[in-house]
């Protein structure tokens, strides 16, 4: 007599940090790209029943087993997100869709990534809290990844002021 089971679950921390970088076409339309970097932990546990050799062939006892370990890996995404905001005055609604990418090495997945927020102009800066959904294709190599992921993000920028910083005619931030 012989068994196994196999148990992962998500102990990832819910914070993510990092830039973005945000290119104006018009005054309701953008592209923003996010490197956005997590910490990704789990907690694996192994139970094994097995029968020892002195019991066989009827095994009146099985003698379980169990292992438990954790893990711990970073990964990187990069959502290219395309923006249509509706001005309001200090409050502007948006949003945004776009595919979302994770590199080779942290599980080389590609995705689509949607999302609805407001910009809020402050004195000093500006807040963009927005809520996105994304869905993260299968590619064979992670069973039990989790391929739907809903996600608060705070987007922080500096004011916009009469000086911009520009690419190619765009007003970027």
């Amino acid at each position: 007599m012989f068994g196994a089971a196999i148990a992962v679950s998500n102990a990832s921390r819910r914070s993510i940090i990092g830039p973005k970088v945000n290119v104006d076409f018009s005054e309701s339309i953008s592209l923003e790209v996010d490197a956005l970097h997590r910490e990704i932990r789990s907690h694996n546990t192994s139970t094994y029943l097995y029968c020892p050799l002195d019991q066989l062939p009827d095994c009146s006892m099985p003698v379980r087993m169990t292992r438990s370990s954790n893990g711990a890996e970073f990964t990187w995404e990069f959502p290219v997100l395309g923006k249509y905001q509706i001005s309001g005055g200090r409050m502007k609604v948006f949003i945004e869709a776009g595919p979302s990418f994770r590199p080779a090495e942290n599980r080389e997945q590609t995705g689509a990534t949607a999302g609805v927020g407001m910009e809020l102009a402050l004195r000093t800066m500006r807040l963009s809290p927005a809520l996105r959904y994304s869905h993260w294709g299968y590619n064979g190599k992670y069973v039990g990844a989790n391929r739907d992921q809903l996600q608060f993000v705070l987007g922080i920028d500096g004011p916009r002021s009469e000086e911009t910083n520009s690419a190619f005619g765009h007003r970027i931030s």
